[in-house]
C-alpha cells in the first residue's frame, strides 16, 4: 500500500512539474544559452566524463538488473545539466527568500526527478516490469551525489586564495572564470570526487 501511495504521489508531483516548466519556459535560467555556456566549461566536462566513465563501469561489475549503463548516462546527463540550477534556487529561496514558490517547486522536482525518479520508472518499464526493490536506497543515496556535483561545478577561487562557491554570486552564470582554475582546483575536487566512489562502492558492496 506504501508504495502505490508513493508512486501516484510522485507521479502527480512530476506532472505538475512539467506542465509548470513548459509554462515557465521562458523564464527558467536553465534554459538560457549563458546557462548553458556556464555548464560546458571545459574542466567541467573533463571532470564529468572522467566520473561518467567510472560510474559505468561500476554499473557494469555490479550486474543490478534495474540498473545499466544507458540509465547511468541518463542520470549522470541529468545531474551534470540541472544540478547547478536546480540546487542554486533551492539555496536562495531557504537563505534569502527571494525566489518564488514555484521555481522552488520545480527545482525541488527537478532534483528528486534526476537522481530517484526517473530511475524508478526507467527500471520499472524497460527493465524489470515491476517496481525497483533498490528504489528507496537509490532515493536516499542519489540526492547526496546530486548535490556534490552541484559543490564541484561550483567550486573557484577567489582573487585572495580563498576557495569560494560561486553559487552565492548573484551573477553567477555570467561568472569570469579564471582559464587556470583547474589546475587551482583541482587538490580539491579529487577527495569529494574519491568519497562519493567510496560512498558508492560501499553502498554496492551492502547490496550484494
Amino acid at each position: 500500500m506504501f508504495i502505490k501511495v508513493y508512486i501516484i504521489t510522485w507521479l502527480i508531483l512530476s506532472l505538475i512539474w512539467i506542465i509548470l516548466l513548459i509554462k515557465e519556459r521562458k523564464n527558467i535560467i536553465l534554459f538560457r544559452k549563458d546557462y548553458v555556456l556556464y555548464i560546458l566549461k571545459f574542466w567541467k566536462l573533463v571532470i564529468f566524463l572522467i566520473a561518467l566513465i567510472l560510474l559505468c563501469l561500476i554499473a557494469n561489475l555490479w550486474l543490478d538488473p534495474s540498473w545499466d549503463i544507458p540509465m547511468t548516462i541518463i542520470m549522470s546527463m541529468l545531474t551534470y545539466y540541472t544540478a547547478p540550477y536546480s540546487i542554486w534556487i533551492i539555496y536562495r529561496y531557504i537563505k534569502f527568500k527571494n525566489i518564488s514558490f514555484k521555481e522552488f517547486y520545480l527545482s525541488l522536482i527537478l532534483l528528486f526527478f534526476s537522481s530517484a525518479w526517473i530511475y524508478d520508472a526507467y527500471a520499472t518499464i524497460f527493465l524489470l516490469w515491476f517496481y525497483p526493490e533498490m528504489a528507496f536506497s537509490n532515493l536516499l543515496l542519489s540526492p547526496f551525489f546530486y548535490i556534490f556535483a552541484w559543490m564541484i561545478w561550483n567550486l573557484d577561487y577567489s582573487k585572495n586564495d580563498w576557495l569560494i562557491f560561486t553559487y552565492t554570486k548573484e551573477n553567477w552564470v555570467n561568472y569570469k572564470w579564471d582559464k587556470k582554475i583547474f589546475s587551482k582546483i583541482f587538490i580539491f575536487i579529487l577527495p569529494i570526487i574519491i568519497f562519493m566512489l567510496g560512498i558508492f562502492w560501499y553502498f554496492i558492496y551492502l547490496n550484494i
